[in-house]
This record gives C-alpha cells, structure tokens and sequence, in this order.
C-alpha cells in the first residue's frame, strides 16, 4: 500500500552518523560521566576506554544482523528473522518502549528542568519546566514530520553545536595541563587514586546505549548493508574518543587527587569551564545541554516512530499507526511518540514528582531495556553466523554479550534505595516487559496463523 512506504531511499552515510550520533555525547559527558568518576575514581578513562571496547564488540554484532536484513523496525527485524516472529513481537515491544523511556519521552522531562534553569538564570524568563517540554515536543514532531533528511541534518546541526564548546574546554584544559599537568596515571588500574574500576566499566557502558540508532533508516537509506554498519560502528569510535577527552581532560581538571570535587560537584564542566577558559562560556556549556538533549529526543523518537509505524504494518498494532504523511515519514508513528510524551509529561505534573526524579526513573528503564535487547541479539547470532565464519567472531561474540550483561549487574546490584529514581526505574523495566509479554499472547493467534511460528 502506497501509505505504507516510505519515498526514495536516499539517505547518505552523513544521514545515518548524525541519527546514531545523536545519542547524546553532551548528555552523558556532563551527567553520566560524572558516575563513571564517582565508581572509578582517578581511574575513570580508564573505564571510559575499557567501555569503549565492549561497546564495540556489540556493535560489531548490530553490524552483522545490519548487513543481512533491512527493514523501519531495525531491531525488531533483526531479532524476528533470527529467532522467528513471537520473539521478534517481545525484543520490539521491549526495545521500543526502552527507547520511549530513554528518548521518545523520558528526555523532555530533563529537557524542560534544564531550559527552566537557564531561560530563568540567563533570560529571566521564569515559564514553568512543563512549558519548555511541551515546546520541545512540539519542535522534534516538526524535525521528524518534514522529512527524514529534514530530521538527519537538524540533528547533525544540533549535535554540532553542543560538541563545540566541550571540545574548547577539552582542548583549554589539556594544553595548559591542568591542575597538576598532563599525566597517564588515569589509565593505571592500580593507581593510588583509584577506586572501583569495573563498577566504573559497567557505568561507562551506558554512555554509548542507543548508538544504534541509525538502523532504524535502512528503509530510507541508500545501500544499507553498506551505510548502516559504517554508521554504527563510526558512530561508537567517534563516541570513544569524545568520552576519553571529556574524562581525561575533566580528571586532570578537577585534579586526579580531588576527584570527590568532580564527583560532588552538579555542574562540572561548567566549574571547568569558568576555570580554564572564562565565564563567558559557562552560558554556552549550558546551552548545549540543552540543545544536545533536543537531538537526543529526535534520534530516539525516528528510531521508536518507525517501530511502532513497523509492527504496526505487520498488524501488530492498530493500521493506522502504519500511516505515512506526504513528506513520506511516519505520521502514524510520530503521533504515537508525541502522545506518549505528552501522557508522561501530564503523569509528572499531576503527581507532582520532581521532573528530574522521573527523568531519572524514565532513563534507568530505558536504558536496562535497551540492554537486555543486546543480550538478545548476542545470543541469538549463533542461530545465522553460519560454520564458516572468521575466528575472531567467535571471540568478538561472548564479549558482545557479557557487555550489556555487565551493565545490567551494575545497574542493579547493589539494589537502588527502596523509593529511589533507580530503583522506582527497575520497577518500571519489569512493567514494561510483563505489559510487552501480554501484548506479545493477544497477538498469538495471529502469529501462529500468519507468521506460522513453531
């Protein structure tokens, strides 16, 4: 049907990098990385590259299943075509609900707390932290509704601006040295400032969740098995190597022996950057919080609209989530992402729950779901890598699936505080995947006359 399919496919390499790089590297340079300090300690590139590497082994296997099968729903396809329909219905529902969590929904509530602070701080424009969500829905619907390439390139411009000032900062603080010059001691393990390093790993894991993305545009993209892997995999070395900076460079900032000032301090690169480059650009680290956020939403919403608008064309969500609008983009789907956001967004306000609370919650969900769907995709690529296939793939596999497990472990061992954001997230995961389980059973009669799974 003509208003099931997507127009031409022309999007370039450039198209899916900016999709998979705006997973949001501000974001997680300025919040997450922070957490990486606080397990690692002195130690925390180290983290940050021994990550890397466990990343890259799961791209590696999002590459495999990229250059076999094609297709909006990208993860759902992958794991339907590896271990058949009933499966492929509960890693969907799982993944994208994970990336509504995370992206699609979760990130406006951090979106709005940020613009608040700013817009009241720099402008003196005191709107409510909810009248900043609702304008960013309303501007990622526009990004995503005219045109896929109109969604690629905004998201690539975003995301540029937000890397500029950190780089700036990056580069200031490692020219001058530091507090105490330039050192390798953060890459060793058994430093005297050192504190849990494999705890630091698992945390550094997280930094590169969703850098995936782009496989959610193989239908839009011009040779895929080609596009898609050089996506994925440029995008978590890109990713790598921007972490390893930020982290050096805020290590020897802060100092490697006053690394409880990094940890404790709420707005870190701002502190660096009043430090070593001016106050002037404090506003600008700021700002591209903000805007980094923006191309986080709009990467997590192409990726989750075109999964509903997927399962939705296989009928196994309503059709009309299946509908495409004229700028050949799905308007079925991106309707469902902006509905979803506005729900949370009303949950938030009438329960009165501090917006970063249940950012924090929503995030935490989202990202254990989107992990544990790696896991799927580790384990269930021995069912196609076929006999003859290179050595190294045999080493590159176990290692793609022990990553996100560690990440999972970290995330919930010890067990959040009862009441918390993070543990009140675990308990958010497990409703996400008993809700996917009996939308999975309402659709088994369907898979068992249609899709003919045994």
């Amino acid at each position: 049907m003509d208003n099931q399919q997507f127009g031409a496919a022309k999007l370039t390499v450039i198209d899916a990098i900016a999709q998979s790089l705006a997973i949001g590297p501000v974001l997680s340079a300025g919040l997450l990385a922070t957490l990486v300090a606080s397990a690692a300690g002195s130690a925390a590139p180290l983290a940050a590259l021994l990550g890397a590497l466990g990343s890259i082994c799961v791209g590696f296997v999002i590459i495999f299943y990229a250059q076999r099968f094609t297709g909006a729903g990208a993860i759902y396809e992958y794991v339907r075509q590896a271990g058949g329909a009933l499966l492929g219905s509960i890693a969907a529902g799982i993944y994208f609900l994970g990336a509504m969590c995370l992206g699609g929904a979760g990130i406006y509530l951090a979106i709005g707390f940020f613009a608040n602070l700013a817009g009241t701080t720099y402008l003196g424009l005191n709107l409510p932290w909810w009248v900043w969500s609702f304008i960013a829905i309303a501007a990622v619907f526009a990004f995503n509704h005219f045109g896929v390439q109109t969604t690629t390139r905004v998201q690539l411009i975003l995301t540029s601006i937000a890397v500029l000032p950190i780089l700036i900062l990056v580069l200031a603080i490692i020219f001058t040295g530091g507090a105490a010059g330039n050192t390798l001691e953060v890459f060793n393990p058994t430093g005297q400032h050192v504190g849990n390093l494999f705890q630091g790993v698992l945390f550094a894991i997280t930094l590169f969740i969703g850098f995936e993305a782009s496989a959610s545009l193989s239908e839009e993209t011009a040779n895929p098995k080609r596009t898609i892997p050089v996506a994925v995999i440029g995008t978590v070395v890109i990713a790598a190597i921007f972490y390893l900076l930020v982290l050096y460079a805020s290590a020897i900032g802060f100092g490697i022996d006053k690394v409880a000032d990094w940890v404790k301090d709420p707005s870190p690169l701002s502190t660096l950057g009043t430090k070593y480059v001016g106050a002037w650009i404090a506003p600008w680290l700021d700002f591209a919080l903000i805007v980094d956020m923006l191309a986080v939403a709009s990467a997590f919403t192409a990726t989750a609209a075109r999964g509903w608008f997927a399962l939705a064309r296989d009928g196994l969500l309503p059709s009309a989530l299946a509908t495409i609008s004229s700028f050949k983009t799905p308007l079925g789907g991106n309707i469902l992402v902006v509905v979803m956001a506005a729900i949370l967004m009303l949950v938030t306000i009438l329960t009165n729950v501090a917006p970063m609370d249940m950012f924090v919650s929503s995030a935490t969900a989202g990202t254990l779901l989107i992990t544990l769907i790696y896991i799927f995709l580790g384990v269930l690529i021995f069912k196609v890598i076929g006999s003859g296939a290179p050595v190294w793939q045999y080493l590159v596999i176990p290692l793609a699936i022990l990553t996100p497990i560690f990440a999972i472990y970290g995330s919930i061992v010890p067990f959040p505080a009862t009441g918390s954001p993070p543990a009140i997230g675990v308990w958010i995961t497990v409703g996400a995947i008993v809700l996917t389980v009996i939308w999975t059973a309402t659709n088994l009669s369907k898979f068992l006359r249609e899709h003919k799974y045994d």
